[in-house]
């Protein structure tokens, strides 16, 4: 919600100040006459005095009763056990009045109906109180129509009655005089509200009678009130007298909770009142601005004011009288209840807010559809290349890198197989590609693909230079470890793709090589950079690698010059080289220039399981960043600025020198 500075409010004194007319109320009890504003008088006529005794002595009748009623169980609710006693209890029960609000689970046509149903056939209708607050009847072939004009107003006793919570008060019905009424028990039921639901019943002095339905929570509750333990075995049953005790002893706990809050409003009313006489004595008959400003109250609070620890008092500051008689009377009041909480009064204030929507956005991954894994398998010609150090061009055990990309979606729609320019020097094995098992529908392998972790490698006859790479599964590197420790032409390496800033990066292949004499073979950068960019990886080494990028896809690592311009160099929006002249071959050669940033973009995104990647160095580069070589000398996570040609430079570090460019 919304917090204000200040607020503007009102309360029950208003409405009950003194006026030239007299204001007048009702109440069937005095229960309340202490949180009464001091303009209104509670009335005790002579004619009156003995009915607060009267309907207690009609509720301690003899033929009234107390029915506990059994917790729930896995087969029956609450609301079922309370339903089962009331069908068992004898004399027969004919109407439910729900002062504790115990039935939760269905509504009052629900239970309306579920009654009847469970009942004999003695009653063939049910009276409820529906969403509309009238008065209707349900009969045993599911029709409801209103009360009060349907032939069942003058048949009550072919009737069963239920009252829920809000309607045990207000309603009169001219019930028969058999008619017996389970009351519900619950937390926080005054002597009030008991006794108000108990006279739905109106000849309880002359027939009808009631049985109070305990729960096993207020059986404790009453137990607890007259100094026992639940779980002593010689407590004495709970009887009317002790649900009237314990009732009364709800009222005074409701008075003591509500009269802080009585307290607020009367200081309120008293210095809106003095206000107001301000006014008038000023003669004029509008507010001013000065005077109008002293109604508003402080609302909003600093950190401090709201949370910081504070010595508790017996009263606030603000009921400090003075010479204040109002604001003394208020007081005395509050003195003659013991522990009031005044800091729990704002909490209990009915307010009107402007409410602040925020929309909330939950991901929600999408999961991928069942499948059938292929068998792995290790191809002869896999084994060969780990022994001999060559695997022939045109087996089937080995395909280029990029061309297994073929089921994912990001590369649907082009021919993702033109990354390897014909090369196949980054090859992935048959059983690293194949995951799961094609069927007739179309399926996103991408959910399916495999992460890289081995590799094989190959050098150059008498040389020390990688020249051939191809990638296998953890099930292909297994048996392949043990037999490459002591004799092979080829080496296994460990990889794992830097995706986190937090972590060194592992493309020097170092980590782990096997026979440890192939150790000192080097990889190509450009050879490193297309595992690297295969793999996923996100984040890049040193420029000289984001130049070799630049190179493999065809975007430009320089500002463009006015010489370049005038060599034929043409850049794209994004950064991709359009037109260089004759001086090297564009991406367009390959694939389109917004399908390779596309692919490239979506290609870590699969690595990434759709998580974003902006942040990243690979990302500011496919986003058509230009990096400078300033930015690969500065921690992973340093200032950004701005793009490509001549834009504008917005973001700088802390020397002021720009890292990143870029249009924006």
């Amino acid at each position: 919600m919304r917090e204000f500075p200040n607020k503007l409010s009102a309360s029950g004194w208003d409405i009950g100040k003194s006026r030239n007319k007299l204001t007048t109320g009702f109440s069937g009890t005095n229960d309340s006459r202490s949180l009464l504003p001091f303009d209104i008088a509670q009335l005790d006529l002579p004619e009156q005095n003995h009915t607060n005794a009267k309907v207690l002595a009609q509720l301690l009748r003899p033929e009234n009763a107390v029915e506990m009623i059994l917790p729930a169980t896995y087969e029956l609710s609450d609301t079922e056990q309370l339903l089962v006693a009331v069908l068992r209890h004898y004399p027969p029960v004919q109407v439910i009045l729900d002062v504790g609000a115990q039935i939760i689970e269905f509504t009052n046509q629900q239970l309306a109906t579920q009654w009847l149903t469970l009942h004999d056939t003695s009653k063939s209708g049910a009276v409820f109180v529906n969403e509309d607050d009238e008065l209707c009847v349900l009969d045993r072939e599911g029709r409801v129509e209103l009360l009060q004009t349907s032939s069942y107003s003058s048949r009550l006793d072919e009737c069963l009655v239920f009252l829920d919570e809000a309607h045990t008060r207000g309603i009169d019905l001219p019930l028969p005089l058999h008619y017996r009424a389970a009351v519900t028990l619950g937390a926080g039921v005054t002597k009030d509200r008991l006794v108000q639901a108990c006279n739905r019943m109106r000849k309880l002095d002359d027939g009808q009678s009631i049985v109070f339905c305990v729960s096993e929570e207020i059986e404790n509750k009453i137990i607890a009130m007259n100094g026992g333990q639940p779980t002593d075995e010689l407590t004495k049953p709970v009887t009317i007298e002790d649900i009237l005790t314990w009732s009364i002893s709800e009222t005074h706990t409701e008075v003591c909770r509500s009269m802080p809050l009585w307290a607020v409003q009367g200081e309120r009313f008293v210095r809106q009142r003095r206000i107001a006489e301000a006014a008038q004595r000023s003669g004029k008959p509008l507010l001013t601005k000065s005077l109008a400003n002293k109604y508003l109250e402080a609302e909003a609070q600093t950190i401090e004011e709201r949370y910081q620890p504070a010595a508790s008092r017996d009263q606030p500051s603000y009921l400090s009288p003075g010479d204040d008689t109002e604001l003394a009377r208020i007081t005395e009041r509050c003195r003659e209840f013991e522990g009031l909480q005044y800091s729990s009064s704002t909490l209990q204030e009915e307010q009107e807010r402007e409410l602040s929507p925020e929309n909330e956005a939950e991901r929600q991954p999408e999961k991928a559809p069942p499948a059938k894994a292929v068998e792995h398998s290790l191809h002869p010609d896999i084994q060969a290349f780990a022994e001999l150090g060559t695997i022939s061009s045109d087996s089937l055990a080995a395909v280029p890198a990029f061309g297994s990309l073929r089921g994912v979606v990001p590369a649907k729609d082009f021919n993702a197989g033109a990354l390897d320019c014909g090369s196949r020097q980054l090859l992935v094995s048959a059983d690293f590609a194949a995951v799961i098992k094609r069927t007739g529908k179309p399926i996103r392998t991408d959910l399916f693909h495999r992460s890289v972790q081995w590799f094989l490698s190959s050098c150059r006859d008498d040389a020390n230079t990688v020249d051939q790479i191809v990638i296998i599964s953890p099930y292909e590197a297994n048996p392949l470890l043990p037999t490459m420790k002591y004799n092979s032409s080829a080496a296994l390496h460990v990889y794992k793709p830097c995706v986190n800033s937090a972590f060194g990066m592992l493309d020097d292949f170092n980590l782990y090589t096997v026979p440890g004499s192939l150790r000192k073979s080097t990889v190509p950068r450009s050879l490193a950079v297309r595992l690297n960019l295969f793999a996923g990886q996100l984040y890049i080494r040193s420029y000289e690698d984001y130049q070799e990028i630049c190179a493999f896809m065809g975007l430009c690592s320089v500002t463009l010059t006015q010489e370049m311009s005038q060599e034929g160099w043409k850049l794209d929006p994004d950064g991709f080289i359009a037109s260089a002249g004759s001086l090297i071959p564009t991406v367009s050669s390959r694939v389109t220039t917004m399908e390779l940033l596309a692919a490239s973009l979506d290609r870590r995104r699969v690595r990434r399981n759709g998580e974003g990647i902006s942040k990243t160095p690979m990302g500011l580069l496919l986003e058509g960043k230009l990096l400078r070589p300033e930015y690969f000398k500065t921690p992973l996570d340093s200032v950004v600025s701005s793009p490509g040609h001549e834009g504008k430079k917005e973001d700088e570090d802390l020397d002021g020198e720009t890292l990143v460019e870029g249009e924006d």
